[in-house]
């Protein structure tokens, strides 16, 4: 995982210490506590998610595809990251809409083993489908997201599933009005985006939830040499949803972090929109 967000940082930004963020990434407070304390397999899927990323960068779709799909053999949260791939579709046209095929195909590839034991295909997503149930019994356990702002009325969380689809709608329409290709160094502002708009509006979300965007913040970070506050800001913010649950610090400030989780999603938007300014979307009257 860290060497695959190497990879992407000295594409992107080669310079002399692009292999700190190789170093920074393993020493990364959750990645360490998620996988050597709480023995969770959340680097796995994030490793995937990064490979599709740099595949995508280097053009190489259906690859790239295969990667997204292998992880979402492991889990179903690499779905955060999939508005960046619709957006890429319609606005930069440069791979089949046939590619996202290869996403389901990537998950039944890695169940071959025990689809060849007997088990049914279909048991590759409907395990996801059970897990969705199981884990809706608390709008959001241990997350620093909206919800530590909100009552916890389940309607309100239904209520943000669909602005959160309403946000995502924006984006794109935004990216096609601006009539500019997607460039390399705005897909990593825009998956990095895209996880943190999905962890933090909708419900049913976990502290372990955020690991793919405390890794990509620091490929985010070491590629636009600035806003150092968004990688700190995400990966506290994280660190201290793990404290509840993994040291019982039951009474720690996770509003807190939900106001500042806001001030990091802002400035990736300013970063998205600040410097093009959002398009019109009137018809211009030709000057006399």
């Amino acid at each position: 995982m860290g060497f695959i967000g190497y990879l992407i940082v000295k594409k992107l930004n080669n310079q002399k210490y692009s292999y700190l963020s190789w170093i920074i990434i393993l020493l990364l407070p959750t990645v360490i506590l998620n996988d050597s304390m709480w023995a969770q397999c959340d680097s796995i899927y994030t490793t995937f998610i990064l490979l599709s990323l740099y595949l995508l960068l280097e053009e190489k779709y259906p690859l790239s595809f295969l990667a997204l799909g292998i992880s979402f053999s492991f889990k179903l949260q690499f779905i955060f990251i999939l508005p960046l791939y619709i957006i890429l579709y319609f606005v930069n046209k440069k791979f089949s809409i046939f590619n996202f095929l290869l996403i389901p195909l990537g998950n039944i590839l890695m169940c071959l083993p025990v689809i060849l034991m007997g088990m049914p295909v279909i048991n590759c997503f409907t395990t996801y489908l059970e897990q969705t149930t199981d884990y809706s019994v608390y709008l959001k356990r241990n997350l620093a997201n909206i919800f530590e702002l909100l009552p916890n009325i389940k309607a309100i969380g239904h209520i943000l599933i669909f602005i959160t689809g309403l946000f995502f709608l924006i984006l794109l329409i935004y990216f096609i009005k601006r009539k500019k290709e997607i460039s390399q160094k705005e897909i990593i502002n825009l998956g990095l985006l895209s996880i943190l708009i999905a962890v933090y509006f909708l419900p049913f979300m976990h502290e372990r939830y955020m690991f793919a965007a405390d890794v990509l913040s620091v490929i985010w970070y070491f590629i636009y040499k600035k806003k150092i506050y968004i990688p700190i800001i995400i990966n506290l913010s994280s660190l201290a949803g793990y404290s509840v649950y993994l040291f019982g610090l039951k009474r720690m400030p996770l509003w807190i972090f939900s106001i500042l989780m806001l001030v990091v999603i802002i400035g990736l938007l300013w970063e998205t929109f600040g410097k093009s300014g959002v398009p019109s979307f009137r018809k211009r009257k030709n000057s006399v």
